[in-house]
């Protein structure tokens, strides 16, 4: 058996994006009068990643507002977390956090062997689609406070986004809302839509 060692949060944000796009001293986006915080334990960790200065993503690609990566010492993996602030077009979200989740696959993919689920070889630090190993958790966060009905109708978009990537989509509907950390892993490691 190989020897597998898992990489440290630094090390699986600095992979997937420039230094100058990384922060580690807040864990919450906001735009346009939404917020979207993750509370967390004192031992746990949190990078957020604003996107609009993202220089690797192609011209007129479409990407999510933040990106955050977690990992606590009491779960085997980290946790991938794309968050998309919106008014109702939860259409539009769910695209933006899909284009966002293929681009991050795309850039690695290729150069990155995982094996086992939450098990990072050598370096190895991609999130990888359903038929692979997973290195990660992925959840996407949709915070759309007039969303509800139209999350309800993308019920099957949702179910391809789980089937096709392990991305669990979820919906905020207060335009100021959070998560505990805890409860990201939960919900990022449930299989249902």
């Amino acid at each position: 058996m190989r020897n597998v060692k898992r990489s440290s949060l630094p090390d699986l944000a600095h992979a997937f994006f420039p230094a100058e796009l990384l922060d580690d001293s807040s864990s919450a986006c906001s735009e346009l009068g939404k917020r979207f915080s993750i509370a967390k334990s004192q031992q746990d960790s949190i990078v957020r990643c604003e996107l609009k200065g993202w220089s690797d993503k192609p011209r007129g690609h479409k990407s999510c507002d933040c990106v955050f990566l977690c990992s606590s010492p009491d779960q085997p993996t980290f946790a991938l977390v794309l968050v998309e602030l919106k008014g109702k077009r939860v259409d539009t979200a769910l695209e933006q956090l899909e284009a966002t989740f293929r681009l991050l696959c795309k850039k690695h993919e290729p150069q990155l062997p995982v094996i086992g689920h939450g098990k990072v070889l050598a370096g190895s630090l991609a999130p990888r689609h359903a038929n692979h190993a997973h290195s990660l958790y992925h959840l996407g966060i949709i915070v759309a406070p007039g969303g509800g009905r139209e999350f309800d109708r993308r019920q099957k978009e949702r179910a391809r986004l789980l089937n096709e990537y392990s991305l669990k989509v979820l919906l905020v509907s207060k335009p100021h809302a959070g998560m505990h950390l805890d409860k990201i892993f939960k919900e990022s490691n449930s299989k249902s839509s």
